[in-house]
Parts: C-alpha cells; structure tokens; sequence
C-alpha cells in the first residue's frame, strides 16, 4: 500500500471520501467487468500518488482487469473533477493511442453523469480535439506519443 510522504498544496475542490459511494460508482462504471477489489484497489492506489509528491506507480494486472479504462481514461477525469484548473499530459508509446485516451477522458466529461458528482466542471466551447482539449476553469488535457507523434 502506497503511503503519503508530502501532500502537495493546492487549493481543495470537491475532494470527494474514498467511502464515497458516488465515487465508488464513478471509478467502476469505467469497466464494468472489474472485480470491485481490483478496480478499488487500482483507483485508490493512484489516488495516494496524485495527493502526494509520490510521481511513480506500477500497476500489474492480467489483461482485461481495466487498467486502462481505470488508469489512462477513468482516473484523469476525476482528476479534472477535483482540480479542473490543472494541466495533464496524456503520454504512450504511440500518439493515436493517447490521442484514444485524450478523447475518451473527454468524453467521460461531457456526460451528464460527471456533471451530477462534480458539478460546474465542463469542457471549453472552444477546445474538444481529442489530442488536445481545456476545461471551463482553465485545465488542459493534451496526449501525445513518443517522440511527439
């Protein structure tokens, strides 16, 4: 189990319990198929780094355990849930598949159902490439490949 060493400043928005039920259910309608424990597991553990000056994590699973459904789409937009003024980068081997990402991460928060857990948090009118992307508040979203392709 991953431990905080130095929580990071940045102002609170929304932060949401782990015991949160709507958070519960947010994380795992990303993969349906995911074992509770698995995907509770996954999301927590990736939470520990993103609140702390911890940047490194592994996550080993079988295929088809939601790892990227979890990880690279599901995780990303509740991190635009809690601090929707911040800038992500979405990095893979290759551009379309983090371009794959970007836009499902985008896609995740169009919907009516990201807006009922984290209210006022939108996409830009202006800005809805999937390689590229900003919030109403200013965050960005921006996937790329090695290399920049």
């Amino acid at each position: 189990m991953l431990t905080p060493t130095k929580a990071r400043t940045a102002p609170a928005r929304r932060v949401r319990s782990a015991a949160d039920p709507e958070r519960l259910r947010f994380r795992l309608e990303a993969a349906p198929h995911v074992e509770e424990s698995d995907g509770g597991y996954v999301f927590e553990a990736v939470g520990q780094v993103y609140g702390t000056c911890n940047d490194r994590l592994m996550v080993f699973l079988p295929p088809r355990h939601g790892k990227s459904a979890l990880v690279s789409i599901r995780f990303p937009a509740w991190c635009f849930g809690q601090h929707p003024e911040r800038m992500v980068i979405m990095a893979s081997y290759g551009g379309e598949l983090a371009s794959g990402f970007g836009g499902k991460t985008r896609n995740v928060i169009a919907t009516d159902r990201f807006r009922d857990i984290f209210g006022d948090v939108t996409l830009a009118q202006d800005s809805r490439a999937a390689n590229l992307w900003r919030t109403n508040h200013g965050g960005q979203m921006r996937s790329a490949g090695v290399g920049g392709g």
